[in-house]
C-alpha cells in the first residue's frame, strides 16, 4: 500500500485542493490535523474509519460509530486491516490523537497548513451560508 491515504485510494478529489472540492466540499479526514502521521498516513487518511462526516459509498457518512458497519466492509480498510493488524482501531487511533508532543515531518507540514486553511475556508463558509 505504501503512503496510500483514503483519498489516494478512493480517488475522491475531496482533499485540499482536489478536484471535487467545489462539489461536495473537503472531506474532513484529510483536514483531522491531530491524526498526520498516525500508521505513517497524512492527517486522517489511515484513520478515515473513525472520522465522522466522510464522503463515502456516494453519500456522507454519519459519526464514527454509525460508519463502523460499512467501514468494515471497504476495500482500503480492509486492505490496512491487512496490513497494519491491530494498530487499526478505533482505540489506537483516539490514542494517538490524544499523544503529546506529536512531531509532524516536514513532508507533512505543507499539507497540515493546506488542510488548515481548507477548514478554515469551509468553516466561514458555511457559517456564511447559515445566514
Amino acid at each position: 500500500m505504501g503512503t496510500l491515504n483514503c483519498w489516494n485510494w478512493k480517488n475522491c478529489g475531496r482533499y485540499p485542493g482536489g478536484p471535487k472540492v467545489n462539489e461536495f466540499g473537503v472531506c474532513p479526514a484529510t483536514t483531522e490535523t491531530q491524526a498526520d502521521g498516525f500508521l505513517n498516513g497524512r492527517a486522517a487518511g489511515r484513520g478515515c474509519a473513525y472520522v465522522a462526516g466522510t464522503f463515502c459509498g456516494g453519500k456522507i457518512q454519519g459519526s464514527a460509530q454509525d460508519k463502523t458497519h460499512d467501514c468494515i466492509k471497504c476495500d482500503y480498510y480492509k486492505a490496512l486491516k491487512s496490513e497494519f493488524g491491530s494498530a487499526l482501531s478505533a482505540i489506537q487511533f483516539n490514542k494517538y490523537l490524544n499523544k503529546p508532543n506529536k512531531k509532524i515531518t516536514k513532508k507533512n507540514q505543507r499539507w497540515v497548513a493546506a488542510s488548515k486553511s481548507a477548514r478554515q475556508t469551509m468553516i466561514a463558509a458555511k457559517a456564511n451560508y447559515n445566514k
